[in-house]
């Protein structure tokens, strides 16, 4: 499980309210962020304790991280996994991402396209040609 922060976006809301320390991921040997157990919100301690934030920073984009999963054989992982803020359930139950959410035009935009049906693709399209018509929930910050 992890947290996507968006390019346009500061550190992680949560974070900023907790004391933290840096620990070494033992497998990648990255910088990581952890809650400290001395942090004054206890609620927000017990709730994140067991999470390793990834330090921007570190030039491990998600397209990185994509080809990671394939490189250390976890492509089970890459299928399971989902960025996608409002994902388009199908009555057979099956998930895709929609195509039109910061998260997913993040992915897109670095060229991370197999989790997108051909849909999802073209719903990225239409958006870009016409993203001042979209709801204001899925327009970028700073554009």
């Amino acid at each position: 499980m992890g947290i996507l922060r968006d390019d346009f976006e500061g550190t992680v809301p949560a974070l900023n309210k907790c004391a933290t320390k840096i620990i070494q991921d033992e497998v990648t040997e990255r910088l990581l962020l952890q809650v400290s157990e001395d942090t004054t919100d206890k609620d927000l301690y017990i709730l994140l304790k067991d999470f390793r934030f990834p330090i921007a920073g570190q030039k491990m984009y998600k397209k990185d991280v994509w080809k990671w999963y394939a490189d250390n054989n976890y492509t089970q992982v890459r299928s399971k996994t989902n960025f996608c803020q409002a994902p388009i359930v199908h009555k057979d139950g099956t998930i895709e991402p929609c195509g039109v959410c910061t998260a997913c035009i993040g992915v897109i935009r670095e060229n991370v396209l197999e989790p997108f049906t051909k849909e999802g693709l073209a719903r990225y399209q239409d958006y870009e040609k016409n993203h001042k018509k979209e709801p204001e929930r899925f327009r970028l910050k700073g554009f």
